[in-house]
């Protein structure tokens, strides 16, 4: 027999115990049932026809009460039939994956408390009329409660053993284009992966209904691979059109979100000039974390000024990092490695110090090399009165035996009213997608 208190204090002895140790007092009483009940149910993954567990936790979710306590859920749709180098269907849908979507859409359509959708496309597989339908009529229910889509399209699952450039269909822009014109006025959160070439993929989002709510963009760019045989795989430059045509569709997706945006990712491994997208974004009045990284070669942001010209507008910006790409993103394939231009990230530091950012309270830099500390912190009280945090990532910083030169006398100079509480060094980590 327990003893009978109220929730509140049950509540406060739950933030005592050990991470997931309420799964082991589900029978305790019926504070701990319903906290374990929550966080079994919490998220919920949709890929395997023949899974029984999965199976078995979609039919439990017939029950609305079991229903609502999913939060997240994992759309992994490897029962979809296989296509060929053309999109085009290899074979017809079986009647068992048709009503596997029926039986699952009844299920999921009692999650009306769903906050986050995660869906990963597999490679070679056809998006059909049938599970059209089935995501149409998902969002069209879970809409009102969303705040978290993120779509990962196969070109995030790279390797040198599969053909894995892939056209962007008519059908698959009108699915993304649909999908996303039904989340978006609740919209929080949005991360795209994909190479340039992928047009389509951007233009079925930059063309998409406002999205007003976005706040949380992230945008990683990957190198343009083709494969010229089927263990052969080369990258290949970018005719000029393409480019363009790129740059107009970040610039307008950037520019259309610009009222709500608050933090945005975004990692550049490719060789690619980001310069002209910069160049047309003006006005983000409520942009507070900024992180960019790039392989920093010498094309790259050639024009250091479009990049700190955006950061200027930034009037709110609180976190800035900037960091370079050192590793290859396949250890397997080409690149081995990126080729810095220090030449270049010296330019980029020298515009970006002659800024004055008030607001900003952390930022970070990653240098090709080991860089003149003493330069860069001089410049530190003009660039950011208010900056509480100061983080250097170099491959010279693996061993500090006495502060570099320029620290000291900083700490010296800086009076009582400073705000900065932080110096620190670190190594570059190995990136692994």
């Amino acid at each position: 027999m327990t003893i009978d208190l109220p929730n509140e204090i049950w509540a406060e002895i739950h933030t005592y115990l050990p991470p997931n140790h309420e799964l082991s007092m589900i029978g305790f009483n019926r504070y701990f049932f319903e906290v374990a009940m929550d966080r079994i149910y919490e998220t919920v993954c949709m890929s395997d026809i023949d899974d029984r567990e999965q199976t078995k936790v979609l039919q439990q979710l017939r029950h609305p009460q079991v229903a609502s306590r999913v939060r997240h859920l994992q759309l992994s749709p490897c029962f979809l039939p296989l296509t060929d180098n053309r999109g085009k269907e290899t074979q017809p849908v079986s009647s068992k994956t048709i009503n596997f979507l029926d039986q699952s859409l009844k299920s999921l359509c009692n999650c009306t408390r769903l906050e986050k959708l995660t869906i990963r496309f597999h490679f070679f597989r056809a998006v059909t009329p049938q599970f059209h339908d089935f995501l149409h009529t998902l969002l069209s229910v879970v809409a009102p409660t969303l705040r978290s889509l993120v779509i990962t399209t196969s070109v995030v699952q790279l390797t040198i053993r599969f053909h894995f450039f892939r056209a962007v269909t008519p059908q698959f822009h009108d699915f993304l284009h649909t999908l996303l014109s039904v989340v978006a006025p609740t919209l929080r959160s949005l991360v795209i992966t994909t190479s340039v070439v992928y047009l389509g993929l951007m233009a079925a989002v930059s063309l998409c209904a406002p999205l007003l709510s976005l706040d949380t963009p992230g945008l990683m760019i990957l190198p343009s691979y083709f494969a010229a045989s089927e263990r052969i795989v080369q990258y290949v430059e970018l005719p000029p059109d393409i480019a363009q045509c790129f740059h107009e569709h970040a610039r307008s997706l950037l520019n259309s979100i610009q009222p709500s945006l608050r933090s945005l990712y975004i990692t550049n491994h490719d060789l690619f000039d980001l310069s002209p997208v910069f160049k047309g974004l003006t006005g983000f009045l409520l942009l507070e974390t900024l992180e960019y990284q790039s392989c920093s070669s010498v094309e790259s942001l050639s024009d250091a000024t479009s990049f700190c010209g955006f950061v200027k507008t930034s009037a709110s910006l609180r976190r800035l990092s900037m960091r370079t790409s050192v590793y290859a993103l396949w250890s397997d394939g080409p690149p081995r490695h990126y080729v810095e231009s220090v030449s270049h990230f010296d330019n980029l530091i020298q515009h970006l110090f002659q800024l004055h950012l008030p607001r900003l309270h952390g930022f970070l830099i990653q240098f090709p090399q080991r860089p003149n500390i003493s330069a860069i912190i001089a410049n530190l009280p003009t660039f950011s009165p208010n900056l509480e945090q100061f983080v250097v990532v170099s491959r010279g910083n693996n061993r500090l035996e006495q502060p570099p030169n320029g620290l000291l006398e900083f700490s010296r100079t800086q009076n009582s009213s400073s705000h900065l509480e932080r110096i620190e060094f670190r190594q570059p980590k190995r990136f692994s997608p």
